[in-house]
């Protein structure tokens, strides 16, 4: 047997040994299917469209695997059915749980009932008030899961513990609203930190908030699914409006901007901005923001004459979003402090009040009544309740249909609001009598969000928000399965030059959603989440082989699909598709890879063209270590180590030693868990739990560990055991070939039949 024994030159080569093929459309269909996002196997539910039935699969592969995904499938396109499906999937004789906005509570029990689907449901507001159910639950969806991308809020910090240990499935169309820690904050609500080290990615909030920031890590796809927008929805056009102001709102802006305000000129500035966004939706909207801050300075002159002296902050606290109410100021407690508001603005305000009740017409009001003037079933948004009453007032005529955040009816009379919404639904209900339905709906924000409006046809945004984010939400309302409209008309509606050079909404607008853009969640980048799936797809039929192939083509270099599997796991992981240039450039950026292998397919194989095993060798081991290095070697690393590890940290450290000197094994070994657990990235749930342990001794520490250690030191080791797999090798250029009786092709050195990279 000793006989038999070969020396081998490096240990990394054995594993990555792939056999010479002559059919470069073999390997190139193994390289493509090796990098398709991981599909679970299970049989979806027959009630699932053949064009959901990926992203359930998908998402159900995220949750196996890592316990926790983020659906962000177009706004419109039956996110809902899908997290049922997985839910029915994963319950098991038990009931999962759906976080929603209170305001769709109806219509997910409606639709759960229709799917068959035992459901808890739970509104995001009772989450914010800390009422979550005790039992654990199959599985948990949340939708409209943006509203929880601020770790600081009571709805986030109250639900983040509870989601420790319950796989929860994410929803949302629009999961990036200011900043890319938007993302970053929601996955790490279902996702520990370090969830993607062995992709080559450390943290996912590091990854998240890099500055500059490029394209984020296409390995996202493993953990955010988007699906490009299904056929059956309906097609957009899109146009902009933009109307002079009249003179009156000439005279009101001039007005505004003379105002005082703060003698801190950053709070100066933010009223003002205020008070420019009003005026950009209506008069009637800045006389409602003017009496606001009118009854501010009343509030505060009243509470100076009472002797008692507030700062603005104090002040608007003890109003508690009311400035219109009495208040008895000589009895309440003196906070000290100074009041950066200035009093002397008052008469100057009030005088503005009674000039906004004589700006009764302007040209946008013109341009709409003659866009409602058209029978076309139409939505128009408002940010204020003080312009959807004027908006009401204005098109009385057409008997518009309305709704706000408390109320809604038709025309003056009021109606309950599910009764509105039904005549714009997807089976709108007969009306009594003659009584012709309504064809417009005006609403507030209240309606941008989660609603079924199938049978509007236009959408006009009567004033914009301040993010793409809610221009997507309230065009979603109609833009959905089953409209029954094939293209839906959007109109922004500008505001007047003068206010957007002061506002500049419409360039904040587009800088927002240059964010999505970066992590491919905008239908037109779609790379990050679908080019896998659709190269996947593109080379799904044929035969497939993992091997070396050479091709004629520029510019030289090595095309790789490499996985780096985890050993503890067994099963294969989804594998990157990487570019190494003869002159040393690395890349993975799709809209280099790809290219170079869908031409692959059905590029010429070089002359002679066997591979050198020692060329290979000398070119892809090092960087094949590199990255092997990256995905088991590197420790987790934040932007900084947060601040609440490294005090846990410390305090276990101190523990441990305790632990040794009062030669206690098992205490130890619970630290030692410990250690290892706060040494890598974790839930944004389990870091608050550590912020609680950490208040309350040591006892508490302990006690914390002993619960939440045992998984995550699982979790690190299955992350540190990894094995590299090659699924293909495609060398492109040209090469001298190997001589036949050169020592690296001698059958001493090297099986004959196989070439070794």
């Amino acid at each position: 047997m000793a006989e038999a024994l070969v020396a081998v030159e490096d240990p990394l080569s054995t594993v990555l040994r792939l056999d010479p093929v002559d059919d470069p459309a073999a390997v190139v269909r193994s390289m493509a299917r090796a990098v398709a996002p991981d599909e679970s196997a299970v049989k979806p539910p027959d009630w699932l469209r053949p064009d959901q039935v990926a992203s359930f699969r998908r998402c159900m592969a995220a949750l196996t695997r890592h316990g926790g995904a983020l659906l962000a499938d177009p706004v419109g396109s039956g996110k809902t059915w899908i997290a049922l499906a997985v839910a029915a999937q994963l319950q098991g004789g038990r009931r999962a749980v759906a976080i929603v906005p209170a305001v769709l509570m109806p219509q997910w029990a409606r639709t759960a009932e229709r799917a068959g689907v035992a459901l808890t449901l739970l509104s995001h507001e009772s989450v914010s008030r800390g009422r979550l159910p005790p039992e654990k639950p199959a599985v948990v969806l949340i939708d409209e899961a943006h509203h929880f991308r601020h770790p600081d809020t009571r709805r986030y910090r109250h639900l983040a513990p509870w989601l420790v240990g319950r796989r929860t499935l994410l929803l949302t169309g629009t999961p990036v609203v200011n900043r890319l820690e938007d993302l970053a904050h929601q996955l790490l609500l279902v996702l520990r930190d370090d969830t993607l080290s062995h992709r080559g990615v450390p943290s996912l909030m590091a990854a998240l908030s890099a500055q500059p920031m490029g394209p984020a890590p296409s390995v996202l796809g493993d953990l955010v699914f988007r699906r490009a927008a299904p056929p059956a929805l309906p097609a957009r056009s899109t146009r902009d409006l933009a109307a002079p102001p009249s003179a009156g709102e000439v005279v009101l802006l001039a007005g505004v901007d003379r105002l005082g305000l703060s003698r801190d000129p950053g709070i100066a500035a933010l009223i003002r901005v205020q008070l420019w966004r009003a005026l950009a939706s209506s008069p009637a909207a800045l006389r409602a923001a003017l009496q606001q801050y009118l009854n501010l300075l009343q509030q505060a002159r009243s509470a100076r004459v009472a002797g008692r002296r507030f700062t603005r902050a104090s002040l608007v606290a003890h109003l508690g979003g009311a400035p219109e109410q009495l208040l008895l100021w000589g009895v309440l407690p003196d906070t000290g402090g100074s009041l950066d508001l200035r009093l002397h603005d008052a008469d100057d305000v009030r005088r503005l009040v009674r000039a906004t009740g004589t700006v009764t017409d302007t040209p946008r009001l013109e341009a709409l009544r003659t866009l409602l003037r058209d029978p076309m079933p139409t939505l128009v948004f408002t940010t204020s309740r003080a312009t959807l009453t004027l908006l009401r007032d204005t098109a009385a005529d057409l008997r518009p249909a309305w709704i706000s955040g408390d109320s809604a009816g038709i025309g003056r009379t009021r109606l309950p609001r599910r009764a509105v919404l039904d005549w714009f639904g997807p089976a709108p209900p007969a009306p009594p009598g003659t009584l012709r339905p309504p064809s417009i709906l005006l609403a507030t924000d209240v309606a941008a969000e989660g609603l079924d409006l199938q049978r509007i046809e236009r959408v006009i945004h009567w004033d914009l928000p301040w993010t793409s984010v809610r221009l997507d939400q309230r065009e979603g309302r109609a833009r959905r399965m089953e409209s029954m409209a094939t293209v839906i008309e959007t109109i922004r509606f500008l505001p007047p030059a003068e206010l957007e050079s002061r506002l500049c909404q419409a360039g904040r607008i587009e800088r927002k959603r240059q964010l999505g853009v970066t992590v491919g969640l905008v239908d037109r980048e779609g790379w990050l989440f679908r080019w896998r799936a659709e190269i996947g797809e593109r080379f799904r039929a044929g035969q497939a082989t993992a091997g070396v192939v050479a091709i004629a083509g520029e510019p030289s270099g090595w095309l790789i699909a490499l996985a780096m599997d985890r050993i503890a796991e067994g099963g294969a992981e989804v594998a990157e598709l990487l570019w190494l240039g003869d002159d040393g450039v690395v890349g993975d950026e799709p809209e280099v890879v790809v290219p170079l292998l869908i031409a692959a397919a059905d590029a010429p194989l070089l002359l002679q063209s066997r591979l050198c095993p020692t060329a290979q060798r000398q070119a892809l081991l090092p960087f094949i270590r590199d990255r092997l290095h990256a995905a088991s070697g590197a420790a987790w690393c934040g932007l900084e180590h947060p601040l609440v590890q490294r005090q846990g940290l410390a305090s276990l450290r101190r523990l441990g030693r305790r632990a040794a000197a009062d030669r206690d094994p098992a205490r130890l070994r619970r630290i030692e868990r410990g250690i290892v657990w706060l040494s890598g990235g974790l839930l944004a749930g389990e870091r608050i739990l550590l912020e609680q342990a950490l208040t309350g001794g040591d006892t508490e520490l302990v006690e914390l560990v002993a619960r939440m250690a045992p998984a995550r030191t699982d979790s690190a080791r299955r992350t540190a055991a990894v094995l590299p797999r090659l699924a293909g090798i495609v060398r492109v250029g040209t090469f001298r070939p190997c001589h036949p009786s050169a020592p690296c092709c001698s059958t001493s050195t090297a099986p004959s039949s196989t070439a070794s990279p």
